[in-house]
């Protein structure tokens, strides 16, 4: 999963310990400590990015971070395993642990937090693969350079199909012969999947398993009516109001409804197991339930002998929407006996005069119960005579009426639409002006905003230590709330698969050269930190952002805020005045168009690398470049047309 390539490793140390790897760890300059870090990334092999960093303090500790992103395909154990074999040593000296192998491995398992939301720019690539592109790309404008110098010489005309012949040429060293089959492509990259197909396949994703919840939430419904009626008749008669007529309305079509709801619990139990065991059970629980629930709606009325399936479909419909009326009716009438005990109780030990004491108490709560009793008994009359047994009256007579009064219908509920789509329009408009006054209250003034420019000196270090590699930065804000962070945590899963599905080519929105961003709920949800990768610098970065991303960027971020908070470490910035992330608008609109608040905001949410390390200083366009001309030169078939694609890539 993308997830798993972009992880990070968080635990709380000592403040000593803290002060100490900021010591040994200087990212303007070379140290002992990080030749020993950047010798473990690259026994790995598998690192693209890499960085040690002291967070903040909370619960009174500071924190030390560990980020990875790895090569797809790697699981956090296979991780783990990997950092337990190579780097025993080097971790247990960062974060002050004894040498045990096992210890550290199931230490690091408790501690390793996988990306919560993020996105890949380049995706679907090694290190391996990106390093061995590159060295084929410069081979290739190489080899072609020299046979147009060589073709210039005999006064030759360098054609496309002369030159890509020498680029082809390249492919035939070993170092390059990888480039004989095509670069990895995983489904959501694939070049066959066209537009409407991944659409598709993306709402099918995200509206199946709301569907399928809602078919279950319906058959849990209609469980709870059926057995309540079943119950009733039972024990007060059969000819009472909960009795045969009940189910004697809508006999031709109850015999399924019940069948159905003998199939959700079955589908229930199985995607309850389905979530317990993993992600692959997870996909064929609900791939096993759809079908049988699917199956089991369409498949009785179109077999021969069955009847219509239109009319068939209706009655069983009003079945199932006669028994989840009971079993919401059931609820409410459980809901309100247990709201009203604890009301009649509250009123009895007011009512009762202290010092007549229990035994006064009890017949009184036990009388205010009948009362209640009596009341709810009369409810439940009213709805077995009247409102339920109308509508399945209703429905029995329009099975019976014929197509003028189908059409009626129809008619009618085209109608109902227009209206509804009327009011809809007209409430937007309401609410779109309604919020835009809001957003009067929104103005940025002077004080809440300081200049952007004051970045802390231990940050400015950092980034001018990267003016010429890959951007990178992190930054620590606090979670509003244990309900923002429930809303958060949803919203980043969602922004996740969009990144997966939808923006494949290294391209989010119109945001262009992040390479690796990441966000991870740590401190039992109450802090997220934000780990981004990307070409340029940070000022135009955060520029892409605002002008390209804005929504994604106000969804994820608009839910934190900053608090005050001390230096992790000595000489490393703290947060001297709280506030919250630049005010939006319905969610997704204004907060980062703020520009100078939230170009403030993100400097003073970051905290300083101690150690940085990437396994390749290639631009987005440049891994692209690279790939392209890798599938150009794999073509099967070499022919004008390929010639023509090898020197656009080659020359790019």
């Amino acid at each position: 999963m993308v997830r798993h390539q972009m992880l990070c490793i968080v635990a709380p140390v000592s403040a000593g310990q803290a002060d100490q790897v900021a010591r040994d760890l200087d990212p303007t300059r070379t140290t002992p400590l990080g030749d020993d870090c950047r010798a473990l990334c690259e026994t790995l092999g598998f690192v693209h990015f890499a960085c040690l960093a002291v967070l903040p303090p909370i619960d009174g500790r500071p924190s030390l971070l560990l980020e990875l992103a790895v090569d797809p395909g790697l699981g956090p154990d296979a991780v783990v395993d990997a950092l337990v074999r190579k780097g025993t040593h080097l971790l247990c000296r960062l974060f002050d642990l004894p040498a045990d192998p096992e210890a550290l491995r199931s230490w690091l398992s408790r501690h390793l937090s996988p990306a919560d939301g993020g996105y890949i720019g380049v995706r679907d690539r090694s290190v391996s693969q990106i390093r061995a592109e590159a060295k084929l790309f410069v081979a290739v404008r190489t080899a072609v350079a020299s046979a147009r110098t060589g073709l210039l010489r005999q006064q030759e005309p360098p054609t496309s199909q002369r030159l890509a012949h020498a680029a082809r040429g390249v492919v035939q060293h070993p170092d390059h012969a990888f480039a004989t089959t095509p670069s990895p492509r995983s489904f959501w990259r694939s070049t066959d999947l066209s537009t409407p197909l991944r659409v598709a396949l993306i709402l099918l994703k995200l509206v199946l398993p709301a569907l399928l919840v809602a078919m279950l939430l319906a058959g849990v419904l209609a469980t709870i009516g059926s057995t309540a009626i079943a119950a009733g008749s039972l024990v007060v008669g059969t000819k009472t109001v909960l009795g045969p007529p009940v189910f004697l309305s809508f006999d031709r079509y109850a015999d399924w409804a019940l069948g159905y709801v003998i199939v959700s619990l079955v589908v229930l139990y199985a995607v309850t197991a389905a979530l317990r065991a993993g992600v692959i059970p997870i996909a064929s629980g609900f791939l096993v339930a759809a079908v049988a629930l699917f199956g089991f709606l369409v498949l009785p009325w179109v077999l021969p002998g069955s009847g219509g399936y239109l009319d068939k479909l209706w009655h069983f419909g009003g079945a199932i929407g006669i028994l989840s009326a009971w079993g919401v009716g059931v609820l409410l009438y459980v809901a309100g006996v247990v709201l009203g005990a604890l009301v009649l109780a509250a009123a009895a030990l007011l009512v009762v005069p202290p010092h007549l004491g229990p035994p006064v108490l009890l017949p009184v709560t036990a009388a205010l119960l009948a009362a209640e009793a009596l009341v709810l008994d009369a409810l439940l009359g009213w709805l077995a005579h009247g409102e339920p047994a109308r509508h399945v009256l209703a429905l029995e007579a329009l099975g019976q009426a014929g197509p003028r009064a189908h059409t009626a219908v129809l008619l009618l509920l085209t109608l109902f639409l227009v209206i509804a789509a009327v009011v809809l329009r007209v409430v937007w408009v309401g609410l779109s002006r309604a919020g835009k006054r809001l957003d009067g209250f929104n103005k940025v003034t002077p004080h809440e905003t300081p200049a952007v420019q004051q970045t802390h000196p231990s940050i400015e270090a950092c980034e001018a230590s990267l003016a010429t590699k890959v951007g990178h930065m992190i930054s620590v804000t606090d979670v509003r709330s244990r309900l923002h962070g429930t809303a958060l945590r949803l919203l980043m899963r969602f922004i996740m698969f969009l990144g997966e599905s939808w923006f494949t080519e290294a391209r989010l929105g119109n945001a262009e050269g992040i390479k690796f961003g990441h966000w991870h709920l740590i401190d039992g949800g109450r802090r997220l930190i934000f780990c981004s990768n990307f070409d340029g610098e940070f000022g135009a970065y955060l520029d892409e952002f605002i002008l390209g991303a804005s929504d994604g960027i106000n969804l994820t971020w608009r839910w934190t805020e900053l608090r005050t908070r001390d230096p992790a470490a000595e000489g490393q910035p703290g947060v001297t005045r709280a506030r919250r992330f630049p005010p939006t608008r319905w969610f997704a609109f204004g907060g980062c168009k703020h520009e100078q608040w939230f170009k403030a905001y993100a400097r003073d949410s970051m905290v300083p690398h101690l150690f940085r390390y990437e396994a390749y200083n290639h631009s987005n366009q440049d891994i692209t470049r690279a790939t392209r001309l890798r599938d150009a030169l794999a073509a099967p078939s070499p022919d004008l047309l390929q010639d023509d694609r090898i020197m656009r890539a080659a020359e790019s």
